[in-house]
């Protein structure tokens, strides 16, 4: 019996951590969806906000990463001077080590790290601006493999330099090139190597984080550049789909969301959202609905109970729409258009001058329940984390950590 039991734990205790080393630590949740399984959190804040945990008041340098926190450790990026260092910080805010990669976006269009590091098990992944993917180990900062992914598949950066937190699905990970010949590649999460490309339409990598998803079996990546919204075949890398031309220059940022064989996108600058079906196999895709109001930037959108919210960039408003019709529920003012995320039934959303709000989630109106000032200062970007009940917020070279526990 005691062998029998020894045995049994020993499995557990595999399982646990066999489990524990694939688990990854992404950009806006491990779904990349902007909503963090939290619960617990506090409904309401007081007039000064939330209780101020502790803070980084400075030397986090230029840059827009926004912080991964496992379970041991905080990760980030920014740029000293013109060279990209990331940051690895103890959860109580102690420094643990500072590795620099290599040079990063220093050109005139918002210069600073970009891009969101991603981490699993001892390995964290990262794009810099300068388009150099790169592996480190998570222990001492060891840059275990790195390639810039311009050079190898002749891609220019977009004006703003590459912005994309690399996609782990399995044992790759996938960039977005966005050259004449490649439009994504997938690549070997332990030393680099090509796995596919998929083909390129000789256009640009805008600044969407790629998503992964399952429609019928059939395992599809999604993403945007410039120009187009794509899909290719996980498994093999071959196009699926090209869906739309985009007429206007615009920033692409926002990754597709899909929910029940249908594909959300939104771009700014009077573009709008379209919600697109797929055909059972996933090889053709069709247009279900236009809402051009709904034209979200850089601050991402989180569907909650079958509702869409962020923002309207052209009218400078907040919105809400319905994802199954694409009507319009709201259009507010009341805070600056910014980031959103959510959590524990609620929203946080993020206003680009530092104002941070509480908001009910509602088909109604938008309803605001607290709100208070983060950071002085335009601008502000960075997306906000919430992990173990609490609210990670970076502004440049700063960061502050807030309790949102009951």
């Amino acid at each position: 019996m005691k062998k029998l039991i020894s045995g049994t734990l020993l499995l557990v205790l595999c399982t646990v951590g066999f489990a524990k080393n694939n688990l990854i630590y992404d950009w806006r949740g491990m779904d990349r969806s902007g909503v963090y399984d939290e619960r617990g959190l506090l409904k309401t804040w007081p007039e000064e906000g939330p209780e101020l945990v502790w803070s980084i008041d400075g030397g986090l340098g230029t840059g827009y990463s926004s912080p991964i926190v496992t379970d041991n450790n905080i990760f980030i990026a920014g740029m000293q001077d013109s060279t990209g260092h990331m940051y690895c910080y103890t959860l109580d805010g102690q420094q643990v080590w500072d590795v620099a990669y290599g040079k990063e976006w220093n050109k005139n269009s918002f210069p600073g790290a970009r891009s969101t590091p991603v981490v699993k098990g001892d390995k964290l992944f990262m794009l810099s601006g300068q388009g150099k993917a790169f592996c480190m180990n998570t222990q001492k900062g060891e840059i275990l493999w790195s390639l810039n992914i311009g050079e190898r598949f002749n891609a220019e950066p977009p004006n703003f330099g590459f912005c994309e937190s690399p996609l782990l699905v399995d044992d790759v990970v996938i960039f977005t090139p966005g050259g004449k010949t490649t439009a994504l590649v997938a690549l070997k999460q332990k030393d680099g190597s090509v796995v596919w490309e998929a083909p390129g339409r000789n256009d640009v990598s805008a600044y969407c984080n790629a998503v992964y998803f399952e429609h019928n079996k059939r395992k599809v990546v999604a993403t945007m550049t410039l120009h187009y919204l794509i899909g290719v075949d996980y498994e093999t890398g071959d196009s699926l789909w090209t869906a739309y031309s985009y007429k206007n220059w615009t920033d692409n940022c926002i990754s597709p969301y899909y929910k029940n064989g249908a594909l959300f996108i939104s771009s700014p600058y009077g573009e709008g959202a379209r919600v697109f079906n797929l055909n059972d196999d996933a090889s053709e895709i069709s247009l279900k609905w236009y809402n051009q109001a709904f034209d979200n930037q850089i601050g991402g959108t989180v569907e909650l109970d079958g509702n869409v919210y962020g923002i309207s960039n052209k009218k400078h408003t907040w919105m809400s729409v319905n994802l199954e019709t694409g009507t319009t529920n709201w259009q507010e003012r009341g805070l600056k258009t910014g980031s959103i995320i959510a959590a524990d039934d609620m929203l946080y959303c993020y206003g680009d001058d530092g104002v941070l709000a509480l908001v009910e989630p509602s088909a109604e109106a938008f309803n605001i329940i607290s709100k208070f000032k983060v950071f002085d200062g335009q601008q502000q970007f960075t997306h906000p984390v919430i992990a173990d009940g609490k609210l990670y917020v970076r502004y440049q070279d700063q960061m502050k950590v807030f309790n949102l526990k009951k």
